[in-house]
């Protein structure tokens, strides 16, 4: 079987996408096609305007792989930013993995790219044990390093069999965090209901909170990410998988997470609240609602998403490793 690469538009391909997602190894939310939808309409205007490099078989035309990059001169990113997507990586048939890249790189050294910078894969994706011998067959100089963590826990069937797993210091810390909460009678938990609320107004809560948490989280909601985080809703209540929580005091949200639901798992992609409820420990302890909650949705994993805050280890979160390949010809160095 021989396979080729070629540009194509996202609306292309977006009927023979969810039967590749479904298929891979590497799916993942990210490369779910309601999200890439989302960005395709953020940055392009519509899925019509937006490239992606597929790979089919010479004989029969059938898709086997995406892999979803973007070329800007010779230098080949992924197509979306990693700022505001965590796990990055190409579609591929099971099994195909090694061809689809092959088609890739080989595609790539045919077309005279310098360098492909791959930002966000995951430690257990095949293509992280591809890469490098790939690379070498076609002329590329291939480094990896440690871009960052992604802590995550797997859940056991009950709430208690959850916080009994903690450490002791950490348990007991949430213990009474909870009771204190909870005593306080003024604290309320509710999840967004798409049929009863408003999005737009869940979202403008969220992003308020958001913006309160820190400085950081402020200068990250430049107007194009506000944009995207609208269009990313939409998209995602659409596929039924958002899921808008908040933490109530008073009758006033002081806390909210934005996250996803991805066939068994749930990822934490968002989060804020307010600093003057910080005595109330409403951050963290809105998130241990969300672990809770996937429990008893009998879900298997939370996932907390990139980054190494402490409060994701204080719920039980261990690493998962997220790479950066930065490939180059050989000759050349690799893009900085």
């Amino acid at each position: 079987m021989t396979v080729t690469a070629q540009w194509e538009s996202l609306a292309a391909v977006s009927q023979k996408w969810p039967d590749l997602f479904s298929a891979s190894v590497t799916q993942s939310i990210f490369l779910s096609l309601p999200w890439q939808t989302a960005w395709a309409l953020n940055c392009c205007g519509s899925a019509e305007h937006h490239p992606v490099l597929t790979v089919r078989g010479d004989a029969d035309g059938k898709l086997r792989g995406i892999a979803p990059l973007y070329h800007e001169s010779a230098a080949v990113t992924f197509g979306l930013d990693h700022n505001v997507t965590d796990y990055q990586d190409i579609l591929s048939l099971p099994g195909q993995e090694q061809a689809v890249w092959d088609a890739v790189l080989a595609f790539g050294a045919a077309e005279g790219w310098d360098s492909i910078e791959l930002t966000g894969m995951r430690d257990d994706s095949p293509s992280t044990q591809i890469l490098e011998s790939q690379a070498e067959r076609h002329g590329w100089q291939a480094q990896r390093s440690v871009w960052d963590v992604s802590p995550y826990v797997m859940l056991p069937n009950t709430w208690e069999a959850h916080v009994q797993s903690l450490s002791k210091k950490d348990r007991h810390e949430l213990r009474r965090k909870l009771r204190r909460l909870e005593a306080s009678e003024d604290a309320q938990y509710r999840l967004y209901d798409a049929q009863a609320d408003e999005l737009t107004s869940a979202l403008d809560d969220f992003v308020s909170l958001m913006g309160k948490s820190s400085e950081a989280k402020t200068d990250f909601l430049t107007p194009e990410r506000r944009a995207f985080l609208e269009t990313l809703t939409r998209t995602m209540a659409e596929a039924d998988s958002l899921q808008l929580a908040f933490m109530d005091v008073g009758g006033k949200p002081v806390s909210a997470t934005m996250s996803f639901a991805e066939k068994d798992r749930l990822l934490l992609y968002n989060s804020g609240y307010d600093p003057e409820y910080g005595h109330l420990s409403v951050g963290l302890l809105l998130k241990a609602y969300g672990v809770r909650g996937a429990i008893e949705q009998g879900l298997r994993e939370y996932d907390f998403l990139r980054g190494n805050e402490p409060y994701k280890y204080d719920l039980g979160g261990h690493d998962r490793i997220l790479y950066q390949w930065r490939l180059s010809r050989e000759g050349g160095e690799p893009t900085e």
